[in-house]
């Protein structure tokens, strides 16, 4: 018996990272009874070989008669495999090849032992040999590394992929992330102390993900630290794929580059299966057989075969992936044949049909398995968008525009929009008196800027070539950009005009669309009746055409239009049913929504645990698909939040923070007065408390929200010294039948406050003042407030507003911007962002609109 059971493998000089769970996940399968052969299959430099000896180091002693590592890399041809086994297990043997491979056998017959054969790829004609040892020995396994499978019957292959690495968005953790801990480890043995901080931790994570986690790439890359700072090296990454090259002296031979690497399994392959591998460098992020089919005309056995290879990944779903070096070294292969221009523009014309075949499943029941094919498929339509957009091709743009349009809205991909969009529209932008063409003004259209002059241009080039669907939709965009101008009436003009062209078209989905437009701007103007009502229809029409983007919007609209009534419970109902279609569909945006509208309910019943919860799931969702406005939302529930925390000028700082994000809204400018006046409150500041309530109850018309307010009234009439007022608002606000007392509850500030007026009223007047509130009318009681503060309010400025400030100040109140008040005065933008921020300190305001109110009650405009 050999007493020591681990026998001449190869002693490792480096640390093994990761791999942990496939370490003891391979071993239990070796010491299964049935299983004696595990094939550990991927492409060159995935770390197949290091793995193999860690496994066999693990399971040794399990094997009384040892473990033998057979390096077959050197052999040039399978004749040479069964020499290199005898002299792996130092048998003698003596006579002709015959009687060697008996000899052999009758050797392992009587032997518990594992065999590990390192790369085995190139000599697959040769695996008769492992099938007759297995059929004629009954205790000796195998571990077998190798770019291409046995094709054994005995045969369990373990398909070996790259160390794990961050997602977008995800923590950067070596402890869970090894392909981060693998490069670290490596560049402090070249980088003694190496600590990456932000911009380089960011940098490593993009080396991880270019090399999508390959051992051997983290292991060159890192090398490169002792002359290039990581951001470098993500660079070089990205543009040159010889980058990747050691110059240690003792590194093998055969992956002292990943070129090497990938030149041995080039010249396994067969001409056709080349032909077929350069050609699937024209994808991008993966791809389908169709596509292959379509594309490259891939046969089904050539892709087989590079999936035998290790050349292409097939996951679980029948997608097909080339790791993302492969595909660089690939494209190579292809520039060098000549085929590169051909197979593009195949491509191109591919997946602008596929755009194109989706777009009507986008508005119907199939609304999700299109969305994931699109974003299965997005790398590649945004290969096919710029390479079209690089050949002017009209007809392809035109086929994508509004497919991508409503992916990217329905997935929160606006970064991704944004880019595409800005390049059509400079691609497509006329020049040297050339009349602008009708793809242009699709693009304006149907891209995500917010910018007036872009959208009346789209809008009138629409309209000149009398396309109707695109009409419509420019009518809507121009009416919500209106509406957060406040111009309403020509806002709810163009949002009407909609409809009619939608339902002249017989367009339900543009209906749809429509109808949720109007719903936004009736509850911004307070038109609740006409908003319900509009809820209603859509949610009818959502229904009857089966489609879940509008049967979420318009469940959350009748979410909200609760909440705002005070009817909490109704509201949870619907928002976690939108919730749950969002969650369903990949609705990033709304998902967002969602959580911030339940973050909301759970602050007014008190349960703040449940609301941080909500709002951490929220920031995290909006953050990830960079939604300013939906990030100023969250961000405003946080506030109401640290309010009941009793940490004030951190909400303060909080309700500022989302004024500037949240954009002109006036429902979410709403809750930031409210989140600033309880913030006021906490500090002291009641004047400006005073300033903020009284903003809200100017635009707030709904019961429920009006009620959030009332007991932030009480708290400054108690400065005030108006203690029976104070108790009549506090008994409203407590007793009112929309009325949410959980919040109120968990306010120190009120709490307080109702102890100080129980004890300076005396318990009578007390609970004399308390019934005079709970029986008034929470409209007069609103009405008396804004009469109070309006004779407050005219009192005169301290500072009045210069001519100059004047005219900026009526400028705003048209809706302008910035940048169109400068063109207007003929001054640079720095000058007039200097004039709103004086006129702003002099009216007491802290938001353009709210610059806008108190001038108005002032009556200066």
């Amino acid at each position: 018996m050999i007493l020591n059971a681990v026998q001449n493998l190869p002693r490792q000089t480096t640390s093994f990272v990761g791999r942990r769970g496939e370490l003891a996940e391979i071993a239990a399968l070796l010491m299964k009874p049935d299983c004696r052969l595990v094939t550990l299959v991927g492409p060159g430099g995935i770390g197949k070989t290091r793995l193999a000896v860690e496994i066999a180091s693990a399971v040794g002693e399990s094997f009384p008669d040892g473990v033998r590592f057979a390096p077959l890399q050197p052999l040039r041809s399978s004749d040479q495999l069964l020499p290199a086994l005898i002299n792996a297990l130092a048998v003698t043997v003596h006579s002709t090849k015959a009687a060697a491979h008996r000899q052999l056998l009758d050797y392992l017959s009587e032997r518990h032992m594992l065999l590990l054969l390192d790369n085995f790829e190139h000599l697959l004609d040769g695996a008769g040999l492992i099938s007759d040892i297995l059929a004629g020995t009954s205790s000796v396994k195998f571990l077998v590394t190798t770019r291409e499978g046995l094709n054994l019957r005995e045969e369990w292959l373990w398909e070996v992929r790259g160390l794990s690495y961050p997602q977008p968005d995800e923590a950067i953790t070596p402890e869970t992330h090894s392909a981060v801990q693998l490069f670290v480890e490596r560049a402090r043995q070249v980088h003694p102390g190496f600590t990456p901080d932000d911009g380089a931790a960011e940098a490593v994570v993009h080396i991880c993900r270019l090399v999508e986690g390959m051992p051997l790439a983290l292991e060159l890359a890192a090398s490169w630290l002792k002359t290039l700072p990581c951001e470098a090296i993500a660079a070089e990454l990205q543009q040159n794929l010889g980058f990747l090259a050691s110059r240690s002296r003792n590194f093998p031979e055969r992956h002292r580059s990943i070129r090497a690497v990938f030149d041995h399994s080039w010249r396994l392959l067969n001409e056709a299966e080349r032909d077929g591998f350069r050609k699937l460098a024209v994808f991008h992020g993966g791809f389908t057989r169709e596509a292959a089919d379509q594309v490259v005309g891939m046969p089904l056995a050539t892709l087989a075969a590079l999936v035998d290879k290790s050349l292409v990944h097939q996951d679980d779903g029948g997608r097909y992936f080339v790791h993302e070096l492969l595909r660089q070294y690939a494209a190579e292969q292809l520039a060098a044949a000549d085929q590169e221009e051909a197979l593009q523009d195949a491509h191109a014309a591919w997946f602008a049909d596929f755009v194109a075949r989706c777009e009507p499943a986008l508005q119907d029941s199939r609304q999700l398995s299109a969305l994931n094919a699109i974003e299965a498929d997005f790398d590649n339509v945004g290969a096919a968008w710029n390479h079209a957009l690089a050949r002017r091709d009209a007809h392809q743009i035109d086929q994508m525009v509004q497919g991508m349009r409503l992916y990217c809205q329905m997935r929160g991909r606006y970064l991704e929009n944004a880019a595409l969009f800005e390049a059509a529209a400079a691609a497509f932008a006329p020049s040297g008196g050339e009349a602008p063409q009708r793809i242009w003004g699709r693009i304006l259209t149907h891209s995500a800027r917010d910018d007036e002059e872009a959208i009346e241009m789209g809008l009138a080039i629409t309209r000149s070539h009398g396309c109707e669907p695109d009409i419509a939709y420019g009518l809507m965009k121009r009416g919500v950009h209106r509406c957060n101008r406040r111009d309403f009436a020509h806002a709810f003009s163009d949002l009407h005009e909609a409809l009619v062209v939608c339902r002249r078209l017989d367009d339900p989905f543009g209906v749809a669309t429509a109808l949720g437009n109007l719903v936004y701007a009736r509850l911004t103007t307070n038109d609740w009746e006409a908003a319900v009502s509009d809820v209603e229809q859509g949610l009818r029409l959502s229904t009857e055409i089966d489609n879940p983007w509008y049967r979420h919007r318009f469940t959350y609209f009748k979410g909200w239009i609760a909440c705002y009534d005070g009817e909490y419970d109704r509201a949870e109902q619907f928002l976690r049913q939108a919730a749950e279609i969002a969650d369903t569909m990949g609705f990033r945006m709304f998902a967002g929504d969602d959580r911030g509208a339940l973050a909301l309910l759970a602050f007014l019943r008190g349960d703040l645990e449940q609301a941080r919860a909500y709002i951490s799931d929220n920031l995290a969702t909006v953050r990830r698909i960079h939604a300013r406005g939906e990030q100023g939302f969250a961000t405003l529930i946080l506030a109401h939040i640290v309010c009941l925390e009793d940490d004030y000028p951190r909400a303060r700082q909080l309700a500022e923070q989302a004024l500037a994000l949240v954009g002109v809204h006036p429902a979410r400018e709403c809750l930031a007065a409210r989140a600033l006046a309880m913030a006021f409150c906490g500090l002291g500041e009641f004047s400006q408390a005073r300033r903020q309530i009284s903003l809200v109850f100017t635009q707030e018309t709904r019961p429920g929200m009006r009620l959030l307010i009332l007991p932030l009234c009480a708290l400054v009439l108690e400065d005030e010294g108006d203690l029976e007022g104070a108790a009549e608002l506090l008994a409203l606000s407590f007793t009112h039948p929309a009325s949410a007392t959980g919040w109120l509850d968990r306010w120190t500030l009120i709490q307080r406050l109702r102890r100080h007026l129980e004890e300076h009223l005396g318990a009578a007047a007390f609970a004399t003042a308390w019934e005079r509130g709970a029986a008034s009318d929470l409209d007069e009681m609103v009405a008396a407030w804004l009469a109070e503060a309006d004779t407050q309010t005219r009192q005169p400025l301290i500072e009045p507003l210069t001519e100059r400030e004047l005219e900026v100040l009526k400028l705003i109140a048209e809706g302008a911007s910035n940048r169109e008040i400068a063109e207007t005065l003929v001054v640079v933008e720095g000058t007039v962002k200097t004039h709103v921020y004086n006129l702003c300190q002099k009216l007491g305001a802290r938001s353009r609109s709210q610059a806008v109110a108190r001038a108005r009650a002032l009556r200066i405009l």
